[in-house]
């Protein structure tokens, strides 16, 4: 097992450390930092130690897609990498078999899967050798349940809130008021939301960062995706927000990538490529779109956009002195 996750968190403690350990397998910890700053450190290091399981959240599959790699990796050995922690995006997986591909990877390796810390992290999973399913409303499965595993979602497309039981679901919170315990047995709301088809679950998002437009759900998910879709290598990272000043709209930051975005107006185009393209496939406007530099968005431990923290900067104005162009 080959893992940059920090093991204070969950999937890189419990589904790669702790996994490893009970497996009695060799493994192979990598600083936190090495995706950020080293994207194509990940899979030389796959490919060095022989590694048959990874895992890692959409972005970081989506960075190691747009580095290029030395001849003669080998990918071969390699038959799991999860996708967890973040929504799984088709496109994100597509560029990254295609980078890997030539390397060995087979498609069936990429296992999207669903998981928190209150369900002791796996709770969804794609079984080893499928490959990705591309689902219903173009979205990405992320598989059954794990034996033990309760999962209450209702069918069809419409998005419904996710809930979860089971033999392993936390007893409770520790809180600096002491312990709040949960009712054994109970259905416990994840808090995101999502649609089951044909026995699997497919998560949309989490249901405090949702708007709607045109009498559709529009996730923060969804506006991040259509913007790495059409601006491609060009943008690192971005976070959807809901903005603060203008009910029922989306702001955006995007972070810029300099060797590809020289100056204010590539960083204006990319502006309006966004704004237009969000609001021809979503029906809704994007106020503000804000290009950023690197570095400007918050992340968590694992690397994971901060949403609610982005819109915070951008109420209080903290955001600017970092921004290339903004459009509104």
């Amino acid at each position: 097992i080959v893992s940059w996750l920090p093991l204070y968190h969950d999937m890189g403690l419990v589904a790669m450390f702790l996994t490893a350990l009970a497996a009695r397998v060799d493994q192979v910890l990598a600083k936190p930092t090495s995706i950020a700053t080293r994207p194509a450190s990940w899979l030389m290091t796959l490919a060095r130690e022989g590694a048959t399981a990874t895992a890692a959240p959409n972005f970081a599959y989506r960075l190691a897609a747009a580095v290029p790699y030395p001849a003669g990796l080998d990918l071969s050995r390699l038959r799991i990498c999860i996708s967890g922690g973040e929504r799984a995006d088709w496109q994100t997986l597509r560029d990254f078999h295609a980078a890997a591909a030539p390397m060995g990877l087979d498609w069936g390796a990429l296992m999207p899967s669903y998981g928190m810390a209150e369900g002791v992290v796996g709770l969804t999973y794609t079984p080893v050798g499928r490959g990705p399913l591309h689902g219903p409303g173009g979205h990405v499965s992320v598989g059954a349940p794990f034996r033990g595993v309760e999962v209450r979602v209702a069918a069809g497309l419409a998005p419904q809130p996710i809930e979860i039981r089971g033999d392993w679901l936390f007893s409770g919170y520790h809180t600096a008021a002491g312990f709040e315990s949960v009712t054994a047995g109970e259905w416990f709301d994840t808090g995101d939301a999502g649609f089951a088809s044909d026995g699997e679950l497919y998560v949309l998002g989490r249901r405090n960062e949702v708007l709607t437009a045109g009498g559709r759900n529009v996730f923060a998910e969804d506006v991040e995706s259509v913007a790495h879709d059409v601006c491609g290598k060009r943008v690192q990272v971005c976070a959807a927000f809901r903005n603060p000043a203008v009910d029922g709209r989306f702001g955006l930051v995007a972070e810029a990538n300099p060797r590809l975005v020289r100056g204010v107006d590539a960083a204006v185009e990319i502006a309006r490529l966004i704004q237009t393209s969000v609001n021809d496939m979503l029906g809704t406007r994007l106020t503000p779109v804000l290009v950023a530099r690197l570095g400007t968005i918050p992340r968590t431990t694992s690397g994971k956009v901060q949403r609610a923290q982005c819109r915070s900067l951008y109420g209080t104005g903290e955001i600017t002195r970092r921004l290339i162009a903004e459009l509104t």
